[in-house]
């Protein structure tokens, strides 16, 4: 029977292949990584869908040949023949899930596969039922079935080789939806081309079967609209598993990034932000734990306190930045000078600790505290190639404590007599230090009491004229008025509030009461300078308010206010900002002086730089004059120099008539010393400011009282 292909079929036949096999790769995806209850799901819709798609394309196939006989098909063999073309996509769902990609595992599905496949086919073929019958070419039928299990056995190879992620996915299932839809069409056409219609025959299917153009729309609305639903509901799934994996790996993108964190702020919290090395609270960890494993084995350590020596006026002259890297500089040196087994630590601004467990005797902690002093000067380790100088107090376990506060607390004992000694030395803690350092502590609370309580007063020593013997101005000096041990020089607290950073109030409070009191001597008609001693650690912005403040509240004129600075004091002035202070007491009408003026550094330069009006020629040059023609030659020199710049000059420590001719000679004006008069209350110091005309002497009855009064203040 003559017979041919309508095309536009055939392409559609193609089309549903090509989806088919694209729609069995895909589910082939879904599968594999599916939990349980999405299997069932994929394994039934997938093998209904997968067999349809088979099926629908051998019937367009079928639909596509024309013959001139009219063809119907069989309702039951029709039907029938969807279940072996389900039964070999089962089969294939369930051997991908199982994912043995092993040769003979695909060859016997493939060979399951592709007898459902063709049972598929010939099944459909009899549903023609056509008189007389249908006879088939061997060889074509023979060709159909190799198609078929070579179609399986690829089919099955590369869905097992699938794999999410893969960036060829794409190109991948491209790929194999041509070649396993071209391989089943090829099986179709081939099977087809194997049937051989006798001329005259007629499809006995026609009665009370399904003619062909109700096949047609069938099997074609049908299949499409079952595989295009199994693809999108396969798409969907795909989205949603990309939204799920999305959302897996930004949590646990999340959770690595919060165990980060953690590990950070565990870190940051047992060690120091500037210096990397263990922090107080970590120190304080271990050393807990040292006590525990040394009371359990009767064992021996030390804590060693390491302070830095003058690192404020490091931090001060070189700047907060450059006192940071030093500090860093330290710790990598202390750990290059401790022993392996040795914790070092930064407990906070320039102080140190060095636990070290694992010592035999106290000759083993004194060898530790030498090296770690010796290793602050090594320039060579860190980056501001500045060397450092340390002090080191040294408590040992059991015998200076028993706890971790009482070895700190002993440690610190130790490490202050340490610089109170001399610094740059290392010491070890025993009872009688502590006594003294607890009496210290508390004279230091009682002065911050005192300054509290106003307990503090002024003493005034007189500077004269050496030509009339009359006050032209007096130097304030504080006494601690205490409530047990009576009236306390400056030798008794001055010195404690210097290192324990009080001087700033202690030189505020002077301002304020010194210019007060001089107001008051000048409403009564006694115009003295008033000269006040300023540490170093006040020439700040605060010195100027401070001031401002005084002379606001007292109403003296700024022009009888003279404050002494050290050169100590003019140390890396420029670099310090001090100059801006200075000078904004210089705008203010404030007059500087500097005192014990030659015997430091410098001294020439701060004349040049700064506004200084006057100088004090140190005592110690003064009280040598008369007896050595150097120390008179450096007199004169430096009142000459005064005179020269204009400067008034004052010479300390007058204590003999010899030492006042001389400095008369010399041409001095104004002198100061226990030969005029001792540190007086106010009320005297305004009464020699009233004496006119008399002679200097005048002011004490003679020089064995000058004597006198100098060895009782």
């Amino acid at each position: 029977m003559h017979h041919h292909y309508n095309l536009w079929i055939v392409a559609l036949s193609l089309v549903v292949a090509f989806l088919a096999a694209y729609t069995a790769l895909d589910i082939a995806l879904r599968v594999r990584d599916a939990g349980a209850r999405a299997y069932r799901f994929w394994f039934v819709g997938g093998s209904l869908a997968l067999g349809l798609g088979i099926w629908s394309m051998h019937f367009i196939g079928m639909l596509a040949h024309v013959t001139p006989t009219p063809l119907g098909y069989d309702i039951p063999l029709t039907l029938w023949s969807i279940v072996p073309a389900v039964g070999a996509a089962s089969v294939a769902i369930w051997l991908v899930r199982l994912g043995i990609g092993e040769r003979g595992v695909i060859v016997m599905g493939g060979v399951v596969m592709a007898t459902g496949i063709v049972a598929m086919h010939y099944t459909g073929m009899s549903a023609l039922r056509m008189s007389p019958a249908l006879t088939y070419d061997p060889m074509l039928v023979a060709a159909s079935c190799g198609i078929a299990l070579a179609a399986a056995m690829a089919g099955l190879w590369l869905a097992m080789r699938l794999a999410p992620g893969d960036r060829w996915l794409s190109v991948k299932k491209l790929a194999g939806m041509l070649g396993l839809g071209l391989a089943i069409s090829g099986m179709h056409y081939t099977g087809m081309a194997a049937a051989d219609f006798a001329p005259g025959s007629v499809s006995l299917a026609l009665q009370g079967g399904l003619d062909g153009s109700t096949m047609a729309v069938a099997v074609g609305v049908g299949s499409l609209g079952v595989l295009t639903v199994t693809l999108l509901i396969a798409l969907f799934d795909a989205r949603l598993a990309n939204e799920h994996a999305t959302a897996r790996v930004h949590l646990e993108a999340e959770v690595e990034r919060r165990q980060s964190r953690e590990v950070q702020l565990e870190h940051l919290a047992l060690h120091d932000g500037l210096t990397g090395i263990a922090n107080r609270a970590n120190f304080v960890e271990q050393l807990a734990l040292a006590v525990r494993r040394a009371r359990r084995r009767g064992a021996m350590f030390g804590v060693l306190a390491v302070d830095l020596d003058g690192f404020k006026e490091i931090n001060d002259g070189f700047g907060h930045a450059t006192g940071d890297a030093l500090l860093c500089d330290v710790a990598r040196r202390l750990q290059a000078g401790a022993r392996v087994e040795d914790t070092v630590a930064r407990l906070g601004g320039d102080e140190f600790s060095v636990l070290a467990t694992e010592v035999a005797s106290p000759a083993d902690l004194a060898l530790l505290a030498q090296r770690l002093i010796e290793s602050l000067e090594t320039t060579a380790v860190g980056v501001t190639g500045l060397p450092a100088a340390g002090s080191v107090g040294i408590a040992i376990y059991p015998q200076d404590g028993d706890d971790v506060d009482d070895l700190l607390r002993s440690a610190d004992f130790a490490l202050y007599h340490a610089k109170s000694a001399g610094k740059g030395r290392y010491h070890f803690f025993d009872s009688q230090l502590e006594s003294r350092v607890r009496t210290r502590q508390r004279r230091l609370d009682e002065l911050r009491v005192a300054l509290r309580d106003d307990q503090l007063l002024l003493h005034y020593q007189p500077q004269v004229d050496t030509a009339t013997g009359r006050a032209v101005g007096v130097e304030a000096l504080a006494r601690w008025q205490h409530p047990v041990d009576g009236l306390l020089p400056p030798a008794a607290f001055i010195p404690l509030a210097e290192e324990a950073g009080l001087m700033p109030a202690v030189d505020a409070w002077v301002i304020r009461r010194a210019c007060r009191e001089a107001a008051d001597w000048a409403t009564q008609g006694v115009a003295l300078t008033l000269a006040l001693n300023v540490s170093a650690q006040s020439v700040t912005p605060a010195l100027v308010a401070t001031t401002i403040e005084a002379l606001r509240e007292s109403g003296l004129p700024p022009r009888l206010l003279e404050f002494e600075l050290t050169e100590t004091a003019l140390l890396h002035a420029e670099d310090t900002g001090v100059v801006d202070v200075l000078q904004q007491l210089a705008a203010l009408g404030v007059r500087l002086s500097i005192d014990d003026f030659g015997t430091g550094y410098g001294s020439l330069l701060y004349l040049r730089s700064l506004p200084i009006a006057a100088i004090k020629i140190d005592r110690r040059f003064v009280q040598a004059a008369p007896g050595t023609a150097q120390d008179a030659a450096i007199v004169k020199s430096l009142l000459d120099l005064g005179r020269t710049l204009e400067l008034r000059v004052v010479a300390e420590g007058v204590e003999t008539a010899e030492q006042l001719a001389l400095l008369r000679e010399l041409g001095c004006e104004t002198a100061q010393g226990y030969f005029f008069s001792p540190p007086v209350p106010g009320a005297e110091a305004v009464r020699h400011g009233r004496v006119e005309g008399e002679s200097a002497a005048g002011l004490l009855p003679d020089a064995a009282a000058a004597d006198a009064d100098r060895l009782a203040g």
